[in-house]
Order: structure tokens, then sequence, then C-alpha cells
């Protein structure tokens, strides 16, 4: 699996026997520890929708945190917390080496301006996907 590949290569990377190696994936984290140059294993293996598999396997930690995972404040709270996911977004470096000026010129506008806008940092990249398909977008959005 990716993540126990992730311990072998951590391992042959840093030349390290002993260490915990998080792996930052597209949609989630995973946490694991090197004992001895092996990953550490966990005999009553994975939880799998609340069950314990009982075939052994990494021992591993695994949140629902990754590289283009959504970060926003909750919405209307007068102490808003910070959300995490499950909304998957474009890393901003990713959309500005993709679409170049169209972006950087907007975020440089953006700095400019005397006031920080909501949307500030957001850009939409039509997709193709249809309409009828589109699910779970704020009014701003929908209207965007």
């Amino acid at each position: 699996s990716g993540p126990a590949a992730s311990l072998v290569g951590a391992r042959h990377m840093t030349g390290l026997d002993n260490a915990v190696v998080s792996d930052i994936g597209g949609t989630t984290t995973d946490v694991a520890v090197l004992d001895g140059g092996r990953p550490r294993l966990d005999p009553e293996g994975a939880t799998v929708g609340g069950f314990r598999t009982m075939v052994e396997a990494v021992a591993m930690r695994t949140f629902g945190l990754g590289g283009d995972s959504e970060v926003a404040l909750e919405d209307g709270a007068l102490n808003p917390k910070i959300l995490l996911g499950p909304r998957r977004l474009v890393p901003l470096a990713l959309a500005g080496m993709a679409h170049g000026s169209a972006v950087t010129s907007e975020l440089e506008r953006q700095l400019r301006a005397p006031n920080p806008g909501r949307m500030d940092g957001r850009f939409a990249v039509r997709t193709g996907v249809p309409d009828r398909l589109a699910a779970g977008l704020t009014g701003a959005e929908a209207k965007l």
C-alpha cells in the first residue's frame, strides 16, 4: 500500500532506523512508526468501519486532512471553528502553475485591495462536470 511503502521509502531516503513518518496525500495524512528499521505492526490489524480486521498490519493512524483538503472557517458563527474537508480543492500553487497570469494577476489585485474579500484566493475552473451532477456548492459558488 502507499502508506506502508512510505515507511520503506523514508528509511531508504534518510537511513534512519527509528522515526515517526508522516505521509501527506491528496485526501489523508497517515502517520506510522519505524522501529529498528521496520514498520511497527499491530497484531490486531487495521480498523475498518469500527471493527478490527484481526489480520496483522502496519500500525498507522489516518486523518482526513490531505494536501488538497479544503480548510475553511465556519460561516455565520461568532467564534468560527476551523473546518477540514471533505471537499477537495486544487492547491493555489498548482493553479498558478497551470493557469499562469490568470491566477497571479488576480492575486496581485487582491493584495492591493484596501480590504480582504471573502473569496480572495479562490478561483473557479470549469471541469466539464454537467450541472446536474454538481453537488455541495454554496449559494455564492453556484451563482459564480
